[in-house]
């Protein structure tokens, strides 16, 4: 499996280098720490497909539209939720980590990580009507906690 690593800056310099090594080969470089960084989207004027090549192990991906999901509290009821107008995912290295959090969208189509192995925590909530969805994880073996709902194809 493969992990991300934040490195302090040589000296001299203020950049942080990021090494991504493979933890049954590889050792990281001393002062090297595994990465504890989000790659997140909230809503927003975004519309059409979402890809991240490259990204590895992030400790938490969470794309997620705003407000609350439908019929929580009595507050959703009377203010629904703003969907975030994503028609495709996709996260092409994406390996391990820890939240995986998709929620609140009603034009998705399609969720595609092709290499996620393992995620600790996985809540993937859609709309429940507009397209069914299709979601790929074909390396996928182990999940801690998973929830799901919505109109899901595959």
């Amino acid at each position: 499996m493969q992990y991300t690593h934040e490195c302090p800056s040589l000296p001299g310099s203020n950049e942080t280098e990021w090494l991504t090594l493979d933890n049954t080969n590889d050792k990281p470089p001393a002062k090297c720490i595994p990465a504890n960084w989000t790659v997140g989207l909230k809503w927003g004027d975004f519309n059409g497909s979402f890809s991240i090549p490259k990204v590895v192990s992030p400790h938490v991906v969470s794309l997620t539209g705003g407000g609350c999901d439908i019929g929580t509290n009595e507050n959703c009821k009377q203010s629904p939720p703003e969907m975030l107008n994503i028609t495709n995912i996709e996260l092409p290295d994406l390996v391990s980590l820890h939240d995986f959090n998709i929620r609140r969208m009603d034009v998705l189509e399609g969720l595609k990580v092709p290499k996620l192995e393992h995620a600790a925590r996985m809540f993937l909530f859609f709309a429940l009507t507009g397209p069914s969805i299709n979601l790929d994880f074909p390396s996928l073996t182990s999940v801690d906690h998973f929830q799901m709902a919505g109109n899901i194809d595959s």
